[in-house]
């Protein structure tokens, strides 16, 4: 008959079970019921305790009933015997009478537990006769219905399970609104044992539409007696049309990536429901047609074909109004009759995003705002999605849609980097439809891939910054190059391009719906896991076979040609209900013109000067230079001739989205002797040469701070025109510092790295 999953608003799945996926219950309350027609034989199941920390303890137990409403144990699982290192088979035997076997969490106290193969097998053959009912090779349980269409005639197989008694037949009768129209021959009076019998049912097909009937088996089996069978007919070519629409279609659980949806029925046997975004659906049924789930009708999806209940709607989008049309049906098989007139209407509209009051205290004009933003998303209640939890997370709850193929109802996840679909008919596996997890900002990125524990990390298993893309002809294409606008093609996967950038370095470049979603993961997880002995700014120098970067500006551009969408602003909400932490490049998109990604600093502007040429180093779509704080008349480009010594500062907006954002440092007094500052080699154990070039001698201050403004060294340099060399020499702890030269006229800035 089906299952009921009544778990909590946490992860669902554990991806690596007994076979394939397992089901997790991880709170008290959590269960399953499986419900089921016919007599029970044993149940077979798969348990494993998922241990805390401290180890698995609670109890959980497998309960029976007959009605569904009154439960009584058929074991008790404790810390005494739930298996934890490896998946275990147990057996129990329920009762005959039973209907209903319940898999519950009655209390937890630390851990998990996974659940995987559960069956209900039939009877194992005994003695005792046993009966069992078969049309064309399906088994019909007790009190089920067979719909067997306009068939004049119809084979029934009566099957005798048990070993040593014959099973006696005392009558097959008929009843029900259309029982004249049917009629029996060849009724059997006993069946031997492991042996069928079998009895015709004849159907006159007089008139239009569905006839019912029911057939009752007077038998001696001591625990099914009666066996009803429910039969539907159909006379001439269609089904009878219903009398009536649904009396209700209701929403619950609305959140801004996913709802349910409930059909109240009326008489109708079955509901055909279309979606539709933005406006409602123009598609009809017609009639003698079979649907499925994931087919189209004109200019609406079918989200449900069947009998009235609670449904869910899959591959939700936030801000979005939903409108739906349902027809209630009869008949199946080419003998569906739709109720086309006045059929049900409604809508939904799904919420917008909404961070609360996460940024509240987050400046932008404060120089602190870098540090704000990395605290505001990485709350003390973070909770953390294990990597090996991905599928029965944010694939099964926000990737999957509906679709067809071959006329059956499948499902479908989609490659983000390339657009390819990937479909499959239940329980997604990365090995079968050949996805994987991949990580915008590349493992090897990361300054903690080399430290024990690393795939167990936090970094490692983020949902923000976890797509799931084709593994060959995506993930191990793009490896961990940067992302960048291919001009040179090497390889494609459809949508998805890796190649030669404008500057002859090899990138990879996703598809355009996608550029934006990447760009706000890179710099999330930049923000996010930057620390004092951490840095995840944007890498300078990836391999030697990568000698070279992720561009900064590739990424804001991206950022901001491609806003987020309703279905990134979706995402973001899943991912904050499962890891209680968010993007802040979503909710705030000009969060991203105050940092700079490559040291992650607060944003200002660049300035190089070379003589009385002053040159903003930053791209920008304006720029504006000052004198002594009074704008320059037409000195609106990114290099200006200063016509002597003076106080010179630029404002430059980097995005048309962005604000005029000054350079730190407004006095200019003397033409700067420092014309660039480079280190190496950067990361070290401590020992850098920096190299100044010079347009005049000075003496300058070096400054060494720690990422929270500590000074750790200081130092005075006489320069000289020309190329100059220092050598630094520092024991000081691994991590991230800031180098700055303090000349008369500038400050010059760039990263140390300890490792």
């Amino acid at each position: 008959e089906g299952w009921v999953e009544n778990l909590g608003a946490g992860a669902t799945r554990y991806d690596n079970g007994q076979t394939g996926q397992a089901c997790r219950l991880d709170n008290t309350g959590e269960n399953v019921i499986v419900h089921f027609y016919d007599e029970p034989g044993q149940v077979k199941y798969y348990l494993k305790g998922q241990p805390a920390s401290g180890g698995w303890n609670g109890t959980f137990v497998i309960e029976e009933s007959a009605d569904g409403v009154n439960y009584t144990p058929l074991r008790t699982m404790t810390n005494v015997n739930m298996p934890t290192n490896n998946f275990t088979q147990f057996t129990d035997n329920p009762d005959a009478s039973s209907r209903y076997i319940r898999f519950r969490y009655a209390q937890k106290i630390a851990g998990n537990v996974a659940l995987d193969e559960a069956q209900i097998l039939l009877p194992a053959p005994g003695d005792e006769q046993e009966i069992h009912v078969q049309y064309n090779g399906t088994g019909v349980p007790s009190g089920s219905l067979v719909e067997i269409g306009n068939a004049t005639t119809s084979t029934f197989e009566i099957q005798n399970l048990g070993l040593q008694q014959s099973l006696s037949i005392n009558s097959i009768t008929l009843s029900g609104a259309d029982a004249a129209q049917f009629s029996l021959s060849n009724i059997p009076t006993s069946v031997a044992p492991s042996s069928s019998q079998y009895f015709t049912l004849h159907f006159d097909g007089e008139g239009e539409g569905s006839k019912f009937a029911v057939i009752t088996i007077a038998n001696n089996d001591a625990n099914e007696n009666p066996y009803i069978i429910n039969v539907s007919a159909v006379a001439g070519s269609l089904a009878s049309e219903p009398t009536a629409q649904a009396s209700s279609l209701t929403f619950s659980d609305v959140t801004a990536w996913d709802f349910n949806v409930t059909i109240n029925g009326g008489s109708a046997s079955y509901y055909l429901v279309l979606r539709k975004k933005g406006s409602a659906p123009t598609g009809v049924p017609v009639d003698g047609q079979s649907y499925v789930k994931g087919e189209w009708i004109g200019d609406a999806q079918i989200v449900h074909a069947g009998p009235a209940g609670t449904f869910n709607a899959r591959h939700v989008e936030a801000a979005t109004t939903y409108h739906f049309k349902c027809f209630a049906f009869n008949g199946n098989n080419g003998f569906e009759n739709y109720l086309t007139t006045n059929p049900l209407t409604n809508s939904v509209t799904t919420p917008n995003g909404n961070s609360g009051t996460t940024f509240n205290n987050v400046n932008p004009n404060s120089n602190e705002f870098v540090g704000q933003l990395s605290q505001a998303i990485n709350p003390p209640n973070y909770n953390q999605v294990f990597y090996s939890n991905y599928i029965g997370t944010i694939i099964d709850e926000f990737y999957v849609k509906d679709t067809v193929q071959n006329a059956q109802s499948m499902n479908t996840v989609e490659c983000q980097y390339s657009g390819y679909h990937a479909i499959y008919p239940a329980g997604f596996q990365f090995n079968s439809t050949g996805f994987s997890r991949e990580h915008c900002y590349p493992q090897s990125w990361m300054p903690t891939s080399s430290m024990p524990g690393f795939e167990n990390s936090r970094e490692y298993s983020d949902l923000h910054i976890l797509l799931p893309t084709k593994q060959n002809e995506v993930n191990a294409v793009r490896s961990n190059y940067p992302y960048g606008d291919v001009v040179s093609n090497t390889s494609a996967f459809l949508n998805a391009k890796f190649g030669m950038n404008a500057d002859n370095q090899r990138v990879y470049e996703p598809q355009d719906k996608i550029k934006g979603d990447v760009a706000r993961a890179v710099m999330y997880h930049a923000t996010k896991y930057t620390t004092a002995s951490n840095d995840f700014s944007l890498p300078e120098y990836i391999s030697p076979s990568i000698p070279y970067g992720q561009d900064e500006y590739t990424l804001k551009k991206w950022h901001f040609n491609d806003l987020p969408d309703n279905f990134e602003v979706a995402r973001n909400e899943y991912v904050h209900s499962k890891q209680n932490n968010r993007n802040p490049y979503i909710d705030h998109p000009q969060f991203a013109c105050y940092v700079r990604f490559s040291n992650m600093t607060r944003w200002t502007p660049e300035v190089e000067v070379n003589g009385n040429t002053y040159i903003a180093l930053d791209p920008g779509v304006q720029f504006q230079w000052y004198q002594d704080g009074v704008a320059i008349p037409n000195a609106t480009d990114a290099i200006y001739h200063a016509p002597g010594p003076g106080n010179y500062t630029v404002a430059v907006k980097q995005f048309e989205q962005c604000p005029l954002v000054s350079t730190v440092t407004t006095g200019i007094n003397e033409w700067n002797a420092v014309q660039s500052l480079k280190v190496y080699p950067n990361p070290s154990q401590g020992a850098f040469r920096v190299q100044i070039d010079c347009n005049h001698s000075e003496t300058i201050v070096l400054r060494i701070t720690a990422l929270t403004g500590e000074t750790v060294k200081e130092m005075q340099q006489h320069i000289h025109y020309g190329t100059n060399y220092i050598d630094l020499d520092l024991d000081l702890a691994k991590g991230m510092y800031l180098l700055e030269t303090l000349s008369a006229a500038h400050t010059h800035t760039t990263r140390l790295v300890i490792n």
